[in-house]
């Protein structure tokens, strides 16, 4: 009966090594897990704001027309206004960019890309989203030919990690098709013009917009709903 009455217990050693072993686990699978969660959550801002845009244009059409009859030669909030404001929840609006940097996929800071200097104007949607539109008309003459508007989208505003491809992406409103499209284009090229996946990844880009460690970023929305609204392995995250 005294034998039974002794409940054998785990040595400190055994506790030791137990430990080791769920952190050595925790450390190889937690970091995944947020990263899965975190891809998921980008993607599904990023849908969020496209359709929000998307649905302005439809619901724009019945007042103004045909979008290939809108005024592309209207600087970027113009445009807007015109053409968008009345059919999108927007948080507020202002005139406030000199303080705003956006890193490149390879962590270096975007200084170039002209609807994120100069003044752009901010439009803060209800979901917090923030949409960029440069003070100066990003129609050239070809590009009002072509009948084209541009957009940069801060998917969770000013949250960080303020990178482009992460939380910074770039659309084009394709005004022959009435639709937003995702930027995949340089500049100067009819929105017509689709490339293949791997042109996408890698180029070749006259501007560097390719979606790789060593681009700019500008065509990784383009690539995320080339691979059917995934962020792959291969993807500069």
């Amino acid at each position: 009966m005294k034998n039974m009455m002794f409940k054998k217990a785990f040595t400190l050693a055994e506790v030791l090594i137990t430990l080791v072993i769920i952190g050595i686990v925790a450390a190889l699978t937690i970091p995944t897990a947020i990263s899965k969660y975190q891809k998921e959550q980008t993607i599904a801002q990023l849908k969020q704001v496209y359709s929000q845009l998307n649905q302005a244009i439809r619901l724009s059409v019945p007042e103004h027309g045909d979008p290939r009859t809108w005024d592309y030669s209207l600087v970027g909030i113009n445009f807007f206004n015109e053409y968008l404001n009345n059919y999108i929840q927007i948080r507020r609006m202002s005139l406030d960019t000199n303080e705003i940097k956006y890193q490149r996929t390879n962590g270096t800071t975007e200084t170039d890309f002209n609807p994120l200097k100069d003044g752009a104007n901010v439009i803060v949607l209800n979901s917090g989203a923030i949409i960029y539109l440069a003070d100066k008309s990003f129609a050239s003459a070809l590009s009002i030919s072509y009948k084209q508007k541009g957009f940069s989208v801060d998917i969770n505003g000013l949250k960080g990690p303020n990178k482009i491809g992460r939380d910074l992406f770039f659309f084009l409103l394709d005004g022959e098709n009435g639709i937003i499209l995702p930027r995949w284009i340089d500049d100067n090229q009819s929105a017509s013009v689709e490339k293949s996946r791997e042109v996408l990844k890698n180029g070749p880009s006259s501007q560097n917009y390719q979606c790789n460690t060593n681009g700019r970023g500008m065509w990784c929305a383009a690539l995320i709903i080339k691979d059917g609204w995934q962020i792959k392995d291969d993807y500069p995250w």
